[in-house]
């Protein structure tokens, strides 16, 4: 490809106004260049041509928003870190910051975190307590049938399905747990879709009976529940109680954490707390902080909230205890600061990668925090 046609077609790119099939041209002969070593750059000149990038997209961002620095993250397409760099002044004067995404970054190695092989933030493990206190492991390859009654429990991989077959005489309950760095998926007997986060428990009947639909949460989990009007589902989380007909929601009830947040994305809700309550509409938040009974709604962005069942970590201006939490709950590791971390906020989104180095690295390039790995154990430093 001749050079000017080249410049001219990064040029399309740069300005959105490229086709489908010019952007395929370009990232096809960027890979064929990727692929021929003599066609790279030296790695001095790439590490330069790296860190002068670097500096004027965060020299950028500082100047609209110094307090919320910006997380660069790996991408699909080379040309759109190019993109973003150069349509960066424009976005920060509407007042607002843009997540850079690049081929590849090199930033300082963190070091190694000892996890077990195959074990990414968000592989499916739990355990199943039964109503007669045997614990049974759950995985991601398991097959298994368990019988409780007139309820069959099937296990396949990652997801737990409950059938009732009529119905039983009493009420018998089972708790599902997950531990740091794991989710589960779970189908409640009335088919109620449940995905439950790392260190999550919920309790919960093997057979709904009565006038209303009740189980119990510790942690976080994303519901999607099946309507019936007769009998209402409630969640209780942390003296708090989200009351529902048929809808999608998530509740963040971690007892770690100073508020209890509930998130609806469709139907409505009814979150109650003592004598308060609110019914929240889709893209509102209620906010409980502990030790308090009124109720907050605030509009939230529910992409963001339900972030983590889709693989994504989500930064929104996020003080780095609050990041360091998730970081503990997705990655089993303890966590020590040698610094004053107040007033460190963070704003970006990143896929929740399968190196802890790589995800603590990436925070690292906003250059305000360091990190060492001591064992299981993340030292932030300053």
């Amino acid at each position: 490809m001749e050079k000017e046609i080249f410049r001219q077609l990064i040029k399309r790119c740069l300005e959105g106004t490229a086709t489908a099939e010019e952007r395929q041209l370009v990232d096809a002969y960027y890979n064929r260049l990727e692929k021929d070593a003599m066609a790279r750059l030296a790695p001095a000149e790439e590490e330069a041509l790296r860190e002068r990038m670097l500096h004027r997209i965060h020299h950028a961002v500082q100047e609209a928003a110094p307090e919320v620095p910006v997380l660069v993250t790996r991408g699909r397409a080379w040309w759109q870190y190019a993109a973003a760099a150069a349509v960066l002044g424009i976005l920060v004067a509407a007042g607002g910051y843009f997540f850079m995404q690049q081929r590849s970054v090199v930033p300082k190695e963190v070091g190694a975190v000892n996890q077990p092989e195959g074990q990414i933030p968000g592989y499916n493990k739990a355990t199943l307590t039964l109503a007669n206190g045997v614990v049974v492991p759950l995985d991601s390859t398991g097959h298994q049938v368990i019988r409780q009654g007139n309820v069959t429990v099937y296990q396949q991989k990652g997801l737990l399905e409950y059938k009732e077959k009529g119905k039983g005489n009493g009420m018998a309950f089972n708790t599902l747990k997950t531990p740091r760095g794991a989710q589960y998926r779970l189908t409640l007997p009335d088919g109620t879709g449940v995905w439950l986060n790392a260190a999550s428990e919920l309790k919960y009947p093997t057979s709904f009976q009565g006038k209303e639909r009740r189980v119990y949460l510790s942690g976080e989990g994303y519901f999607e529940i099946a309507a019936n009007a007769q009998q209402p589902f409630v969640v209780s989380a942390n003296d708090v109680d989200v009351n529902v007909l048929g809808t999608q929601f998530n509740i963040m009830a971690y007892a770690d954490e100073a508020f209890v947040k509930t998130t609806l994305l469709q139907g409505a809700v009814k979150v109650s707390k003592e004598q308060a309550a609110v019914v929240l509409q889709p893209g509102q938040a209620a906010i409980l902080n502990n030790g308090r009974s009124d109720i907050q709604v605030r509009q939230t962005n529910t992409t963001e909230d339900v972030a983590w069942k889709n693989g994504y970590f989500v930064f929104n201006n996020e003080n780095l205890e609050s990041i360091m939490k998730k970081i503990v709950r997705y990655y089993d590791v303890e966590v020590e600061y040698r610094t004053d971390i107040s007033n460190k906020n963070f704003g970006g989104s990143v896929a929740r990668f399968s190196s802890l180095a790589e995800l603590l690295s990436t925070l690292e390039l906003t250059g305000i925090v360091h990190f060492k790995m001591d064992g299981n154990k993340v030292i932030v430093m300053p």
